[in-house]
């Protein structure tokens, strides 16, 4: 992660991100607390928005590094 390498080749942003949503929609439905999901969700945004969803999920790095 240090090097800015991120190869996609075991699990991609996107595929992660849409992970994120599912659970987004699970803990709506369930009625609970969604604030830890939709932070995580917000991470796999940013990565997918800033042209990076073929990288792997790792790239979140990137923002958490640099919040906005």
């Amino acid at each position: 992660m240090d090097a800015g390498r991120h190869p996609g080749d075991l699990s991609t942003a996107t595929m992660m991100g849409a992970t994120a949503d599912h659970v987004v929609a699970a803990s709506e439905e369930a009625g609970i607390d969604r604030a830890l999901p939709r932070a995580v969700q917000a991470h796999y945004r940013r990565v997918i928005d800033d042209g990076h969803g073929a990288d792997n999920w790792t790239r979140i790095i990137d923002g958490i590094r640099t919040p906005r």
